[in-house]
């Protein structure tokens, strides 16, 4: 993409390509986007086995291992909801502290 880029400059054409984050990409930024950890390495499981996805106080159950898998319930729609806000969704309430205080980058407010 880094050579698509300075094609595009050299031609003078428009290209529209998304964030790059290599060093010498885009003035040497090389810090990747910052994204909640625990929507895709960490989980919860409180003392009734409700899954809950963060440790925020306003953390939402996003399901029981009593009533479903915890594959059914990581792999599901309630999870992939969540995650989807990444992609530029707005935030579940739970997230948005996170979302305004810059720790999480790639949710769009």
């Amino acid at each position: 993409m880094s050579d698509a880029q300075r094609l595009a400059r050299t031609l003078d054409v428009s290209l529209s390509l998304p964030p790059l984050t290599e060093e010498g990409d885009t003035g040497g930024s090389t810090a990747p986007p910052k994204t909640c950890p625990f929507l895709w390495r960490r989980v919860y499981i409180d003392m009734e086995a409700n899954i809950v996805p963060c440790c925020s106080p306003a953390h939402i159950v996003a399901g029981n291992v009593g009533e479903s898998t915890f594959r059914e319930i990581w792999n599901g729609e309630f999870y992939a909801r969540m995650r989807s806000t990444f992609a530029g969704g707005i935030p579940f309430d739970t997230c948005y502290e996170c979302a305004t205080s810059g720790y999480l980058s790639k949710i769009s407010l």
